[in-house]
């Protein structure tokens, strides 16, 4: 079965129950289904395989967790979701960036790299070890979208192969009080970043 944008008319609630309700219908009957959708949250929550198509070639199949979370380069892991992407230097499989540093399993490159993070890996934590200042946000109900910048690093300058901080980040977060314009926070990240190669020819 083709269903090519079926649910996009609906009101947001009606769309996640009808959703649900037309996926177990097709999994109880085993049809298999093509779903074209310009919704990323609709794929990852309706598929077992996902597709990411871009100039009219296939860019990454995968089952949704894979997608998100090791997207094959930085141009699909935008496409699938808000992504936190940073300036970060490979040693083995550490990867140095403002936020410090952070795992990569099987980097593609080492050197000069582009680090992915989603926003939901970097955590508000009374003992972060990163500090930033909130710069602005967006109230959503459930969860907030805050920007941050970040603090400088101490040893900012002293080494090319190590970025010196201050760039801002978005992140999500449920309480809102404590995420108000010019407050500072201290941040831990959690899990492990996706590196892309810095010169694109090299991927």
């Amino acid at each position: 079965m083709l269903l090519d944008e079926p649910f996009s008319a609906l009101d947001a609630g009606l769309r996640v129950a009808t959703r649900r309700a037309v996926a177990n219908v097709l999994n109880e009957a085993g049809v298999t289904t093509i779903l074209v959708t310009h919704d990323q949250a609709e794929a990852l929550s309706f598929a077992d395989q996902v597709a990411i198509m871009r100039g009219g070639k296939l860019a990454q199949i995968g089952n949704p967790f894979v997608v998100y979370t090791r997207p094959a380069d930085r141009a699909t892991a935008e496409f699938l979701g808000d992504a936190v992407i940073l300036d970060a230097w490979m040693e083995g499989s550490l990867a140095t960036c403002a936020l410090g540093g952070i795992p990569v399993r099987r980097p593609p490159v080492q050197g000069a790299v582009q680090l992915m993070l989603r926003p939901e890996q970097i955590r508000i934590a009374p003992d972060g070890p990163i500090r930033g200042v909130v710069v602005d946000t967006d109230y959503f109900g459930p969860e907030t979208t805050v920007r941050i910048r970040l603090a400088p690093l101490p040893d900012a300058g002293a080494d090319h192969r190590f970025p010196g901080g201050g760039e801002v980040i978005t992140i999500r977060h449920w309480n809102a009080s404590i995420t108000k314009p010019g407050t500072e926070l201290c941040l831990r990240v959690v899990g492990e970043g996706v590196a892309f190669p810095a010169d694109p020819t090299q991927a």
